[in-house]
């Protein structure tokens, strides 16, 4: 699946551009690890807001929003495609039991 990466503030605070990094390093490897993409997300909701109750953040506020929302689109669509696989497994699961029985 070709994966489109989230905005990036260039003016993004230095608390949360390490973070960037490995957010888009994670979507980038191949296999992709869900539990780490997670993590990191996780790390990054809690570094926003540590730097929410420090700053005057209107600016900032705004940008990550816009990257809030492309992480949101990523991570459905990385859950789509996972439900997809899970379904086509299934089905040619079944398939194959069907064939099986068929056989005997």
């Amino acid at each position: 699946m070709k994966i489109k990466l989230p905005y990036i503030d260039e003016n993004e605070p230095a608390i949360l551009k390490e973070n960037s990094k490995a957010l888009v390093g994670a979507l980038l490897a191949e296999p992709i690890d869900e539990e780490e993409i997670l993590s990191l997300v996780l790390q990054r909701e809690q570094k926003v807001n540590d730097y929410l109750q420090q700053e005057d953040v209107e600016e900032f506020a705004k940008n990550e929003y816009k990257t809030n929302q492309e992480l949101t689109e990523i991570i459905t669509a990385l859950r789509d495609q996972k439900k997809k696989e899970i379904v086509n497994f299934l089905r040619s699961r079944k398939a194959a039991t069907k064939y099986t029985r068929k056989g005997r």
